[in-house]
């Protein structure tokens, strides 16, 4: 997995701060670093929050058997 804080220039002479100036050209193997930690980036968000979404379902289904359906959505939430 790549780790975006080791993306960078290729000359060991670039700054920090140069690194990351928006006006900096940008390498070809920087490009592919920035797009591969940027997809997994986007991967992992997707991942969490599917995660966290069939929790959710999970614990309203386990709320609306245990109250016998009588509740609504919103108080089972609460």
């Amino acid at each position: 997995m790549i780790n975006a804080d080791n993306i960078g220039g290729s000359s060991e002479s670039d700054s920090e701060e140069g690194r990351l100036d928006d006006s900096a050209v940008l390498r070809g193997v920087d490009a592919k670093q920035l797009r591969d930690a940027t997809s997994a980036a986007i991967t992992n968000v997707w991942k969490e929050a599917t995660l966290q979404t069939t929790a959710l379902a999970r614990k309203i289904r386990q709320r609306a058997v245990a109250s016998g359906g009588s509740y609504g959505t919103v108080s089972m939430l609460q």
